[in-house]
């Protein structure tokens, strides 16, 4: 396997036969980095981790045996955001978080594994590459993204999020398995409409060759229970219960997000939308006062005004960062600017 990155931002660590980044949750603990990686790692080569649990509770199909667990047993149990890439004797295991926030890509080379977290190293690396006809269509037509495990370039694929790939290093094989049931569960409708096969997950790939099955998310108020670790998402016997999950949940990651701040600052992004005030509230309501909020933007806009008085409601410290041309071309020759860029 060789493989390529040029991430400052979690930057990759590497014991015995994983290489890991990022953070999780488990058995109630932040790990981040080295403690995260070591694990994993003792999930998957098996020893002591105390009271931990090391049982899955959600069946994650068709998987291949490595070490004390499988990959995707393993990965099931981690909520939070990361990439992991484990070599298992002559296979390699690859996989991402329930939410692909720190995205990992693939090729295959003369029958050697290329693997890194930038598609722009593998093209560099595998020479001469071309676009993916479909591919360019449906990123044209679905504004900005491709769906499944595609990307713009042939030969160049994706982890999607809550997925395990495995490569067999003696056939050159790829078998890909959701670990994350809801994503198991999904079926794209964008890919379908370009004519992508949405057949099972972990059935052999008949590569846009065959019949589009039914768009089925699953049924949140229903008989069929949509199995998943880290949140109860159905079935629901009427919408009160469904909302008393939904805060359950809230509630978690709220919880999880003061323990992972560990007393140190927030550094929030304040606009005039929700999503940034619930931040806000999340950590409010927990007595979690030691944060600091910016606004950026053009001087008098409406996003800086609201977050202003939000602010200054809630007695928090707000700056505000205005966009000038002069400073985005300042901004553009740091060296800053440039590792944000790699």
């Amino acid at each position: 396997m060789q493989f390529f990155t040029e991430k400052r931002a979690y930057p990759w660590v590497s014991i015995g036969n994983l290489r890991f980044r990022g953070y999780f949750f488990f058995a109630g603990e932040c790990y981040a980095d080295e403690a995260a990686a070591q694990v994993l790692l003792t999930l998957l080569d098996g020893g002591t981790l105390g009271t931990f649990p090391t049982t899955p509770e959600t069946d994650v199909g068709a998987a291949v045996p490595c070490g004390s667990q499988t990959f995707p047993e393993a990965l099931n149990q981690l909520n939070g955001l990361f990439s992991a890439v484990f070599e298992d004797g002559g296979n390699t295991w690859l996989g991402t978080d329930h939410a692909r926030a720190l995205p990992l890509f693939y090729a295959v080379q003369d029958g050697e594994l290329l693997v890194s977290d930038q598609a722009r190293l593998l093209r560099e690396a595998l020479g001469s590459v071309t676009f993916d006809e479909t591919s360019v269509k449906e990123f044209e037509a679905a504004e900005l993204f491709v769906s499944g495990h595609h990307t713009l370039f042939n030969g160049i694929f994706q982890i999607q999020a809550g997925e395990a790939v495995r490569f067999d290093g003696e056939n050159g094989e790829i078998s890909r398995v959701f670990y994350e049931a809801c994503a198991r569960d999904c079926v794209n409708p964008v890919g379908a409409a370009f004519g992508r096969p949405q057949q099972p997950h972990n059935a052999p790939e008949s590569r846009r060759a065959g019949g589009v099955a039914p768009y089925n998310l699953g049924s949140f108020l229903g008989s069929r229970a949509i199995a998943n670790r880290h949140c109860n998402v159905g079935p629901f016997a009427d919408e009160t219960e469904m909302r008393e999950a939904f805060a359950q949940t809230y509630d978690g990651v709220g919880d999880r997000l003061v323990q992972a701040l560990s007393g140190r600052t927030a550094i929030l992004s304040l606009s005039g939308g929700a999503d940034s005030r619930m931040v806000a509230e999340l950590l409010l309501s927990r007595g979690y006062t030691n944060i600091v909020c910016y606004t950026y933007g053009r001087k008098g806009c409406a996003d800086a005004r609201f977050a202003e008085g939000y602010a200054r409601e809630k007695g928090l410290q707000w700056h505000f960062i205005p966009y000038t041309r002069k400073r985005w071309r300042e901004a553009a020759r740091t060296g800053q600017f440039r590792d944000f860029g790699a």
